[in-house]
Formats: C-alpha cells, sequence, structure tokens
C-alpha cells in the first residue's frame, strides 16, 4: 500500500523490521538529535467523511514517527458542561478545545513527531495552527474530505 500526501512524500506499510533495523533506526536518531522539522496533518471534512479511517491509515503507514491525534477525544473529555459543538452557545468551549488541540500537537511536533489531526476543524480554527508552524518551523497541511454522494 502506498500513500501520497500533498508534500510528504510516500508512506509505505512498514516492513518487518531485521536485525539491523532493531539497533537505531534513522528517525529515532534524528529525534534525538533535536532536529526538528514535523508535518502536521489537518485532517477534516464532514461527519462520516471517513477522516478517521484515513488518518489512521496515513498514521500506521508512515516513514516517520507519528501521532494519530484525533479531535473527539478532547470533546471527549468534557464531562460536566459539555455543549454540542455546532451550537453557537459551544462558541467558549470550542476555542478552549481547540486551544488544547494545539498545545497537543505543538508538543508531539516540537518532539520531532509527525501529527496526523483528525475531526472537524473549521478555517477559522486555522489561525492558531499557523502559528505554531511559524513558531516552530513545521510543515502544515489543511486537508478535507469531500466524499461523493452515492445517491447522486
Amino acid at each position: 500500500m502506498e500513500i501520497l500526501l500533498g508534500g510528504m512524500g510516500p508512506c509505505h506499510k512498514p516492513a518487518e523490521p531485521t536485525e539491523k533495523d532493531k539497533t537505531v533506526p534513522h528517525e529515532v536518531a534524528r529525534l534525538a538529535s533535536g532536529i526538528v522539522n514535523s508535518n502536521v496533518v489537518i485532517l477534516t471534512g464532514p461527519p462520516a467523511a471517513g477522516k478517521t479511517t484515513v488518518a489512521r491509515l496515513v498514521a500506521a503507514n508512515a516513514g516517520r514517527p507519528t501521532v494519530h491525534l484525533t479531535t473527539d477525544l478532547f470533546y471527549r473529555s468534557i464531562r460536566t458542561g459539555f455543549v454540542l459543538p455546532f451550537l453557537p452557545e459551544a462558541q467558549r468551549q470550542n476555542e478552549v478545545v481547540i486551544e488544547a488541540i494545539v498545545g497537543t500537537v505543538a508538543t508531539f511536533a516540537r518532539g520531532g513527531y509527525d501529527v496526523v489531526v483528525d475531526g472537524i476543524v473549521g478555517p477559522w480554527f486555522l489561525p492558531p495552527f499557523r502559528q505554531i508552524a511559524e513558531r516552530h518551523q513545521l510543515t502544515l497541511f489543511y486537508i478535507v474530505l469531500r466524499p461523493v454522494s452515492a445517491l447522486r
């Protein structure tokens, strides 16, 4: 399986490690060196577009250390006082959740990991992602999945 993602190059399903591979892989050495040039991919789209499935495949088949971060986990963490994110009164909640997601993305990316974020992330929430990309010299991708209806 090969997945091509705008500018990130091919990602291949990892082969079984050989004895030589079990020593110190190149990417682990890159992480240890402190060289950070991580990619952040925001994969968004409408509900049931396949965001999580695609993000899981991209992260699992990446050729570099990669984290799959799903925004749903952040929303589900709110146990009391949760407001459905599409309601106008959820604006402040959504801003806080995005701030937490951006902070988590920044931490992983600064650590040398590529990060694949999946969730409904509207373009109005991109400025904080752009700021961390600039600040930490990360490459940022914003991909919108738009499934075609089978009922056409």
